[in-house]
């Protein structure tokens, strides 16, 4: 096959030049946070995208128990799909077997705010443009050579047909008359770039190229005016890739052409049968993943004289054990409480003598752990990454448990941070801390909201091994925090894990991140009260994360085009 002398340009101009239709770039703008309000703010930076930086904010609101929303949400009507998103669209679209793995040569999305689908981070660059141009390429050649995956489509009976459908599988919906008649057009000079003898195949090829690099397929669009309800196909294509994390497919199509979206209750009907899939579990499953930053566990590292069974192999361990963790409590119908109290945990024969239990099973198996070790907080792989090579790190404990539990940002002090120093003869850890933490500048913050809950968590070592003393004295895990609505004493991490479980502060912290990744995009003022009843709904009664994924995709902010905003 002859391939096309027309190449990429200096200006990255595909060999389809304006047939290819490319993405015009989004920058990113500044990242917005959630944050408590408790003076300890995360300063959020970037590189200045529509409206400048902090564009399109809408201001700050307080949740009931005193949690303070700042986020400043730009409100995108187009939202360029993740590389994960890509990769899926690409597989389901053409009936790949499994993913091209094209995307792990693509420049990597970069982080905004706490989310990978965050709307600041999903810009297109130059470098990133080119890489959808050799994907493209890459997969319209692998496809129009194939007659069967080709068949998907129709064929070479019915150029018209096959463009059609085409086309609203890529697009996610109807292809326009002037679209059909300008990919017509490029259907029949196919044969004018590749000189296979294949005319339809030469066609077919040209077509997907430009298809697969158009803004259409690259960006979830939702061209609909500004507070008005989004269209069918809008909605069809927001709920698959929230809860199927891929494009939508031919059921949810017919579904949007049919008009069953465009009622509220047909959306959550549909929304409701999809959180039933496995594949919303792998959704939300994803999400506790980069609430809790669980893939962090890659770089723990232990020292193995003092622990001989560990091995850098054991951290992929912990990485799935707590992943099972999360997807069981979305499964189950559980939410904020059990993630913070639920004794269950995944063991196999490598960790459970980390817990003190015997289990001979090589694979990850679900045991309940007595009251000493309520939920996520004392499994091992959140007691593994947040200690160091010999011992417990109260200070990194209580850093983590604040940024994602209880939305304070604690934010490094300015210049170098001195390292602990060396154990004065007879010191516990928690007396070498305070020691070195609890006078002069830094005092005020570690005295309040950093050390306290990490002490709460003493009686765990390094490895997350249950202990009761520590150079010889008992362990101290007593202490007080002072939440948005007051300061409250514990004795231990169960005390602390039951005042967590039933603070306001921390379901209001967790549904507005669970907002703001279904959404998108940072919430703020304007998202307050849909906040407020997600909070309120974690809070009361079940509180379950299904329940609380419904309630968004019944509100105003999921099913109106930019949320409501005008």
């Amino acid at each position: 096959m002859r391939k096309l002398t027309l190449r990429r340009g200096a200006h990255g101009a595909g060999r389809l030049g304006a047939w290819a239709l490319c993405a015009t770039t989004l920058l990113a703008a500044c990242t917005g946070v959630l944050e408590s309000g408790s003076g300890h703010d995360a300063d959020g930076t970037g590189n200045g995208g529509p409206g400048g930086p902090g564009g399109g904010g809408d201001g700050t609101a307080v949740l009931p128990g005193g949690l303070e929303l700042k986020g400043n949400p730009e409100y995108f009507q187009a939202l360029r799909l993740t590389h994960d998103q890509w990769e899926n669209a690409v597989r389901d679209v053409f009936g790949l077997p499994e993913p091209t793995g094209l995307s792990s040569g693509f420049v990597p999305d970069p982080p905004a705010g706490k989310f990978q689908n965050n709307e600041k981070g999903l810009y297109v660059s130059g470098t990133l443009r080119a890489d959808y141009q050799r994907a493209a390429e890459e997969v319209a050649e692998r496809v129009a050579r194939d007659p069967v995956l080709l068949a998907r489509f129709g064929g070479a009976e019915d150029g018209a047909a096959f463009l059609r459908e085409l086309g609203q599988r890529l697009f996610r919906r109807p292809l326009t008359p002037g679209e059909e008649a300008r990919y017509q057009a490029l259907l029949s000079a196919g044969k004018d770039f590749f000189d296979s003898g294949d005319d339809f195949a030469d066609g077919a090829q040209a077509v997907l190229e430009a298809m697969l690099q158009s803004p259409h397929f690259l960006y979830r669009l939702e061209l609909t005016p500004a507070g008005e309800r989004l269209s069918g196909y809008e909605l069809a294509t927001k709920l698959s890739f929230l809860l199927r994390n891929t494009t939508p497919d031919d059921a949810l199509l017919e579904a949007a052409a049919s008009g069953a979206l465009d009622t509220d209750e047909g959306v959550a009907a549909l929304a409701e049968k999809m959180l039933d899939e496995p594949a919303a579990a792998s959704v939300l499953e994803r999400f506790h993943a980069e609430l809790f930053g669980v893939t962090r566990y890659k770089s723990i590292l232990k020292s193995t004289t003092l622990f001989p069974t560990y091995t850098e192999d054991l951290n992929e361990t912990l990485i799935a054990a707590d992943l099972l963790f999360f997807r069981r409590m979305f499964e189950g119908g559980f939410g904020v409480r059990e993630i913070l109290t639920s004794p269950i945990a995944f063991v196999d024969q490598a960790t459970a003598p980390f817990y003190g239990l015997t289990e001979t099973s090589p694979t990850l198996t679900e045991v309940i752990l007595d009251e000493s070790r309520p939920g996520y907080l004392t499994r091992l792989g959140f007691l593994a990454y947040n200690g160091t090579l010999r011992d417990p790190d109260p200070i990194h404990r209580g850093v983590d448990i604040n940024n994602r539990l209880l939305c304070v940002q604690v934010s490094p002090p300015a210049g170098e941070i001195p390292p602990l120093p060396d154990y004065v003869p007879g010191q516990t850890n928690r007396e070498r801390v305070t020691a070195h933490t609890g006078e002069g500048v830094c005092g005020n913050c570690h005295n309040t909201i950093i050390n306290p809950p990490g002490f709460a968590l003493e009686g765990f070592d390094a490895m997350g091994q249950a202990r009761d003393t520590d150079n010889g004295k008992p362990v101290d895990t007593s202490g007080e925090y002072n939440f948005r609505d007051g300061k409250k004493s514990f004795d231990g991490i169960v005390d602390l894990a039951a005042l967590l479980s039933e603070s306001p502060q921390v379901h209001g912290c967790y549904t507005a991140n669970l907002a703001e990744f279904a959404l998108g995009r940072d919430v703020g003022g304007a998202e307050v009260d849909l906040v407020a009843s997600l909070q309120e709904a974690s809070l009361q009664g079940n509180g379950s994360i299904k329940e609380i994924m419904m309630t968004i995709v019944r509100s105003p902010q999921f099913v109106l085009s930019k949320g409501g905003a005008q």
